[in-house]
């Protein structure tokens, strides 16, 4: 079997991935778009998951990595009701059960084991770096 996905999987997918995975019990997350940001596009130049993250495009000539993909998937996903800023000054995210389950029943199948293991291991180091 080759690297290469036989099914196709969007940036989009990715991001929910990361985010599914979080630790269970460990709901939150800072809604720090500076770290955020910086924090995938650290997990993008990383080879382990570099392909993974390949579709996601950062432009870099600010004081940090933009990706405009990235933020609006995470308005996306709270206009969608599977992630929220309800905490009364907006420093946290919270990710909804409906989150799991839509990565759980709608996208997982669309990666492979090897990809699922890789997108783990990214999740668990991005919220190392975010803070939760």
């Amino acid at each position: 079997m080759t690297g290469v996905s036989t099914r196709a999987f969007s940036p989009q997918d990715v991001i929910i991935g990361l985010l599914a995975f979080q630790k269970e019990g460990e709901e939150r997350f800072r809604a720090d778009p500076v770290r955020i940001h910086k924090a995938v596009a650290k997990l993008k130049s990383d080879e382990r998951f570099s392909e993974l993250l390949k579709g996601l495009v950062f432009d870099r000539r600010d004081y940090f990595p933009y990706s405009e993909y990235l933020e609006e998937t995470l308005d996306a996903l709270q206009l969608g009701g599977n992630l929220d800023r309800t905490n009364p000054r907006g420093v946290y995210y919270q990710t909804r059960p409906s989150l799991r389950a839509m990565f759980k029943d709608e996208i997982r199948q669309r990666f492979r084991q090897d990809e699922l293991e890789r997108l783990k291991e990214a999740s668990s180091e991005f919220f190392a770096i975010v803070g939760t």
